[in-house]
C-alpha cells in the first residue's frame, strides 16, 4: 500500500468515536510490540471491538498504523492552530509555540513511534514515507502561510519557505529529540525542552529576522 493510500484509509469515519477507540487501542499495541510483533487481533481486542470492526475501517495494518502518525500530528496542528494569532512580540510568540511542540514531540509516546518507524522502514518504507508526509511535511505546509504573513510585513526574510520552517523544526527540536530517541535521560526534561526552545527560536531569528523590524522581540 503507498503513502497516500494509507493516508486517504484515514480520512472516513476520521471524528468515529470508535474509529477513535481502534487508533487508541493500535497506538498501545504497536508501542509495546513493534508493527511487525503486531496483530489485527491483538488490537481489536486492545479495542473492545471485533476484528470485523477493525477491517471495516481500515483495510490493513498499514493503514492503522498510518491512523496512529495521523493521529500524532493532529496533536502538533492543534498547537500551532493556537498560535500566530497575538499581537505579541514574535520572539515570545515563537518561543511559547515551540516549547508547546517539543512537549509532544519529546513525549515518551512520540519518541516511541520515531523509533518504531525508523527501524521498521527499512521493512515497510511505506511506513516511513507516511511519517514523514503526517508529519514534517504537514507541519511545513500549515506553517507556510504564517510565514509568508510574516514576510509581506517585513518582519522576516525568507526566500525559500519549505527551506526555512525544516531549519526552524531543526534548531527548535536538535539535538534533544534525537538523543531522547537514543535513550539519553534528563534529571528535568522541562529545562532542557525551554532552553532548546529559546535558543532554537533565537538562531533563526538571527538567520531570518530583519533587522529593526518592529515586533520582533528581539534585541
Amino acid at each position: 500500500m503507498s503513502a497516500s493510500e494509507i493516508i486517504s484509509a484515514n480520512d472516513e469515519d476520521a471524528h468515529d468515536a470508535k474509529h477513535a477507540a481502534i487508533v487508541e487501542a493500535a497506538q498501545a499495541v504497536f508501542l509495546a510490540k513493534g508493527f511487525a510483533g503486531a496483530s489485527m487481533d491483538e488490537i481489536a481486542s486492545e479495542a473492545q471491538v471485533s476484528k470485523r470492526t477493525v477491517y471495516n475501517r481500515f483495510a490493513s495494518k498499514d493503514a492503522l498504523f498510518g491512523a496512529v502518525i495521523v493521529a500524532s500530528c493532529e496533536r502538533l496542528m492543534s498547537i500551532l492552530d493556537a498560535h500566530f494569532t497575538t499581537e505579541r512580540p514574535l520572539r515570545d510568540e515563537l518561543i511559547d509555540t515551540a516549547t508547546q511542540f517539543l512537549r509532544e514531540v519529546t513525549s515518551t509516546e512520540s519518541i516511541a513511534l520515531r523509533r518504531i518507524t525508523a527501524f521498521e522502514s527499512m521493512r515497510f518504507p511505506e511506513l516511513g514515507v507516511a511519517y514523514l508526509e503526517n508529519g514534517m511535511y504537514r507541519l511545513v505546509d500549515a506553517l507556510e502561510p504564517h510565514m509568508r504573513e510574516l514576510v509581506e510585513r517585513g518582519v522576516l526574510a525568507i526566500e525559500d519557505f519549505p527551506r526555512a520552517i525544516k531549519q526552524l523544526g531543526a534548531l527548535v527540536s536538535e539535538p534533544l529529540e534525537t538523543k531522547l530517541a537514543m535513550g539519553v535521560q534528563y534529571e528535568d526534561l522541562e529545562a532542557e525542552i525551554e532552553e532548546q526552545a529559546r535558543t532554537g527560536v533565537e538562531a533563526f531569528l538571527k538567520i531570518y529576522a530583519v533587522p529593526g523590524a518592529p515586533n520582533t522581540g528581539c534585541a
